[in-house]
């Protein structure tokens, strides 16, 4: 995914769900398993998060944040650096492959079988 020509100067944030839990892994257990370290043209950051309490998510979402304002002020898209205006995302890029949600439907009829029949 990362070799997408509209993706090659993007930073990844990989959110690590589920760090309330005994078995959770730490982010180097993370890194090792998934291979991220091999990721040598992107910057990236496994953040250990918990969906339920939110713990984690403002963390990840500073460091996102950090890394992007720090490349617009090394291309010069901020007026001053104190003033926070500079380039803003005004519409997202165009994609073919869209998920239309409202066709999905759940078929419960496909998980019980023939177990329901009467």
């Amino acid at each position: 995914m990362l070799v997408h020509n509209d993706l090659k100067d993007a930073v990844l944030l990989i959110f690590a769900n589920k760090a309330d839990m005994p078995t959770a892994r730490d982010p180097g257990e993370l890194t090792e398993i998934y291979s991220f370290n091999e990721i040598q043209d992107h910057e990236w950051h496994v953040q250990p998060c918990c969906a339920l309490t939110g713990e984690g998510l403002a963390e990840g979402l500073d460091w996102l944040s950090a890394k992007l304002t720090e490349r617009m002020q090394r291309a010069g898209g901020f007026h001053s650096k104190n003033d926070g205006r500079g380039l803003h995302v005004t519409r997202m890029p165009d994609n073919d492959n869209r998920a239309n949600l409202t066709d999905l439907t759940i078929r419960t009829d496909a998980f019980m079988g023939s177990a329901h029949k009467d």
